[in-house]
């Protein structure tokens, strides 16, 4: 609420870079109380999502194939988890708002339930191209957005159950037409690799990275294409 640092009760101290010394670090490069550390390049965090009003904060590691529980408060790992993961993936976690855990899992997107307690797979969404990102509201609609690669280059939204909710987008993309509109996505970041992030705004709105055109795109709620 202060916007100040927090500090981890299960936290370590971290110093990032030190002065020509190698003893001591620089003053603005110094943490008090990190989590989940790690020092291998494989190791880094690929994605990122907190309950609203539970506990947890869940950390994806691709290059593990893990996703690691810890109470959001103070630091503490509550569970480690086993989940199929893209290496080098970003942007692959969300959290409903009831507290559920989306994750993308290869090419498909699974929600986890009972985080708390036995963490488990409640829906399976396996009518995807190629996941890139997920998106969920603040409140209320427990709904996932997919930014969907690959041949689909759309926004998909997927009810709890996973049922298809809502398209937006034009199918294929740019792969028929070059001509930039507003309602075409091109996630390509080069020939083999793509990326992209969504964000769901308070008043149900989606935000996307429309990676190749070098723009972010909003589409209010209701947006079909």
């Amino acid at each position: 609420a202060t916007s100040a640092r927090a500090a981890f009760v299960a936290g370590s101290p971290l110093c990032l870079n030190f002065r020509p010394d190698g003893k001591t670090c620089y003053p603005d490069q110094t943490y008090a109380s990190v989590i989940d550390l790690h020092t291998e390049a494989s190791d880094v965090p690929t994605g990122l999502a907190v309950q609203r009003r539970g506990r947890l904060l869940a950390v994806a590691h691709g290059g593990q194939n893990r996703i690691r529980l810890f109470d959001k408060t103070t630091g503490v790992l509550v569970r480690d988890m086993a989940v199929r993961l893209q290496p080098k993936a970003l942007n692959q976690l969300a959290m409903s708002p009831a507290g559920d855990l989306w994750v993308i899992s290869g090419r498909t997107v699974l929600r986890y339930t009972d985080l708390d307690g036995e963490p488990r797979v409640a829906t399976t969404i396996s009518t995807l191209e190629r996941p890139l990102a997920l998106g969920t509201a603040e409140a209320g609609d427990d709904s996932v957005w997919v930014a969907d690669g690959g041949a689909s280059q759309q926004l998909k939204r997927f009810d709890r159950e996973g049922q298809a909710a809502q398209v937006i987008g034009v199918a294929l993309g740019y792969g028929n037409d070059p001509a930039v509109a507003g309602d075409k996505l091109f996630f390509g970041t080069s020939r083999d690799q793509e990326r992209t992030a969504v964000g769901v705004a308070a008043d149900g709105s989606v935000w996307v990275v429309d990676t190749q055109n070098n723009r972010m795109l909003r589409f209010p709620a209701g947006a079909l294409a």
